[in-house]
């Protein structure tokens, strides 16, 4: 555990100005980053309605709603299956190693292929595991609930890349379901609850089987109204995801704000200077002589200490 003692933290330094000087710096600093602060609260309700209306898009994707409200049938992920579900091979990190995925390429039900790491391995060791276009790859485990089985889709394009034993690959029968359109119902709250209630906890960390991922609900409409439910999924989630980049760029935007506040604040430029000001280095040689005024003084011995 990193820690730091009292004989650094004394030898620290830090500005100080004048103390009307201070008391104006204090003053402004609240003004603006109490608005700044009220900004982020406002952006962060947004980024929450915005996570509201993408389960529901899910939810009406799952339910035929986005089709008139289609009442469709019903199946478990195993009677879809090309071939069986598949764990990654877990293999130690070495530098310019075969590339394996890191468990953050699973991004929004998509896989980034650029989040990866090179393995102590050879594309040779790595051939059962070799990620293919329209692999649906699952988070076996993750220490939070809600991160526990989600899933990405893999590009279209080809690249050279293992998927690791933090992952299970999931390949579909396409006559059966489309993988883009099983990407949508896998995040679906209906599909996620289902997940959930099935993940085991180990150590902290909550887990799923491909046994259970096998047994999980999902519904299967015709590849008629797949492909639509998809076409006009992805056209209602683009227009969320461009308005959630929006919002967390001025989220950004406002973190740098802050910093650029407080370095203003403490180099002098955030507020007017005043010359009628007492200069900060009078109130420290002040403070220096009442320090040394006062260990200077004999500190009298109680009366216990008397005895």
């Amino acid at each position: 555990m990193r820690n730091i003692g009292q004989e650094r933290i004394r030898q620290i330094c830090i500005p100080i100005a004048p103390i009307p000087e201070q008391r104006r710096i204090v003053e402004a600093l609240e003004t603006h980053l109490t608005r700044l602060d009220a900004a982020v609260a406002t952006l962060e309700r947004v980024r929450a309605n915005l996570g509201r209306c993408r389960a529901s898009v899910l939810q009406s994707a799952v339910e035929g709603r986005l089709m008139g409200g289609a009442s469709w049938p019903t199946t478990t992920l195993g009677e879809v299956l090309a071939s069986p579900l598949c764990h990654g091979k877990s293999v130690t990190t070495r530098d310019g190693g075969f590339p394996v995925l890191r468990l953050t390429a699973i991004r929004r039900g998509i896989i980034d292929l650029s989040e990866r790491k090179g393995g102590d391995w050879t594309r040779d060791d790595a051939h059962t595991v070799l990620v293919e276009p329209g692999d649906f790859l699952v988070a076996r485990g993750n220490g939070s609930i809600r991160l526990v089985g989600r899933g990405g889709l893999a590009p279209d394009q080809r690249d050279e890349v293992a998927f690791p034993d933090t992952m299970i690959r999931v390949r579909v029968r396409e006559a059966s379901i489309l993988p883009r359109f099983l990407r949508l119902v896998w995040d679906a709250p209906s599909v996620r609850r289902q997940i959930e209630t099935m993940a085991k906890t180990t150590a902290g960390i909550h887990k799923i089987n491909q046994k259970d991922m096998r047994s999980v609900v999902i519904p299967i409409p015709s590849a008629t109204d797949q492909a639509a439910t998809v076409v006009e999924a992805e056209r209602q989630l683009s227009v969320i995801d461009v308005t959630d980049t929006a919002v967390g760029a001025q989220l950004m935007r406002i973190t740098r704000l802050r910093q650029s506040l407080l370095r203003l604040a403490f180099s002098g430029r955030l507020v007017p200077q005043d010359p009628r000001d007492e200069p900060a280095s009078v109130l420290l040689d002040r403070i220096r002589a009442e320090r040394a005024a006062t260990a200077a003084t004999p500190k009298h011995k109680s009366a216990r200490s008397r005895r």
